[in-house]
């Protein structure tokens, strides 16, 4: 597959146009996660109070970023992305996060 889409590559335009190009993103994602974008890396953070609630909103965060990908002619990094679970024992309500990068 040839790629069509490049993005010059230089120290200082390179994550300011991977920042112009994914900006609208963070509006697809505002519903059902956080996110945190440095540069051209993105962390994506999904959290509630049930594991159910968290399944459901990961669910909805992949499939938003699946279409996202797909409309602009994108490929998703699987060896660069990676899922980290973490529950805080010290709350009422247990809390879980997930942390998608």
């Amino acid at each position: 597959m040839a790629i069509s889409y490049n993005a010059p590559r230089s120290p200082e335009l390179g994550p300011l146009l991977f920042s112009i190009y994914v900006y609208d993103l963070t509006g697809y994602l505002q519903r059902s996660a956080k996110y945190v974008m440095y540069a051209d890396d993105c962390a994506i953070v999904v959290s509630a109070y049930s594991k159910e609630e968290v399944c459901s909103n990961l669910e909805r965060v992949i499939l938003t970023l699946h279409w996202w990908f797909r409309v602009n002619n994108l490929l998703m990094s699987h060896k660069k992305t990676h899922f980290l679970q973490i529950r805080n024992f010290f709350l009422c309500r247990q809390l879980w996060n997930v942390l998608y990068i």
